[in-house]
């Protein structure tokens, strides 16, 4: 992480209530002294490889060897295991396959925790899950804390998920959404509007027109993207007219503004 980094993490650890999350010795090292200087203790998760390919040690064995490590640092203390699965939240459509996914995701962390246990540490958390697994991780009761935040936004990923075995989407409502404006009209069978690479993401693909199942978006460089009818008919938009466009990944089109436009009926703020 880096000394400035750590510095500021052990000295907001002595104002609030924060925890970090570990897989590796060197890490507990710099933790431990930045603690020690700001005389502060810091809350510690061992995070768990659970399946993302990502953080996290590999094995129970490593968890629990971690923790043994933990309990030498005074300025430490563990709290509990982290198994996040990130890529099973919108990236598997499938009700059944996804259930399956989050219960070998959480028989991972559960493994890991027994045997933390097992050498006579306290794991008074587990946490992990999100948006997408949290009807599995609530079923399964593993978890005492869930991570879920796409809901807040949900986004056209999440859209094509199902929700339960009859296919369903998930029942969390679209609340974010980029206004973008007609700038110019080539040819009838396609306008071009002011939304572009630097107005949304583009990691999950292009975003979705709201209410207008028959038109596409396609990215047309950095501030200019394209609508076509999927028909290939004449687009019934003018210059000036507005569309409204949901994002196909809320996370980092998030990232891509310093502000909100908020609306509730007829009441609007802006944050």
């Amino acid at each position: 992480m880096g000394a400035p980094k750590l510095d500021r993490l052990a000295a907001l650890a002595s104002r609030v209530r924060v925890m970090t999350v570990v897989d590796n010795e060197d890490a507990l090292r710099g933790l431990a002294e930045a603690a020690a200087r700001a005389q502060s203790t810091l809350a510690v998760l061992i995070e768990g490889d659970v399946g993302q390919n990502r953080c996290g040690v590999r094995t129970p064995e490593a968890a629990a060897d971690l923790a043994d490590t933990i309990a030498w640092y005074r300025a430490l203390r563990f709290v509990g295991l982290q198994g996040y699965q990130g890529r099973l939240q919108q990236s598997i459509a499938s009700y059944q396959e996804r259930g399956v996914a989050v219960w070998q995701a959480m028989q991972h962390l559960q493994e890991a925790a027994d045997l933390v246990r097992d050498r006579g540490h306290d794991v008074k958390i587990l946490t992990g899950g999100g948006s997408g697994s949290s009807r599995f991780d609530l079923e399964l009761n593993i978890l005492q804390e869930l991570q879920p935040g796409s809901y807040v936004f949900m986004d056209a990923s999440y859209r094509k998920i199902s929700w339960d075995e009859q296919g369903n989407p998930p029942p969390f409502r679209p609340a974010l959404s980029i206004l973008g404006r007609v700038i110019s009209r080539p040819t009838l069978d396609r306008v071009v509007v002011d939304v572009g690479w630097k107005a949304a993401s583009c990691d999950a693909g292009p975003p979705e027109v709201f209410g207008r199942d028959d038109l596409l978006f396609a990215f047309a460089g950095d501030e200019h993207g394209t609508l076509v009818r999927a028909d290939g008919g004449p687009v019934d938009l003018r210059l000036g007219d507005t569309v409204r466009l949901l994002p196909s990944h809320c996370d980092t089109t998030v990232n891509l503004y310093s502000a909100y436009t908020v609306h509730h009926g007829n009441a609007v703020g802006h944050f």
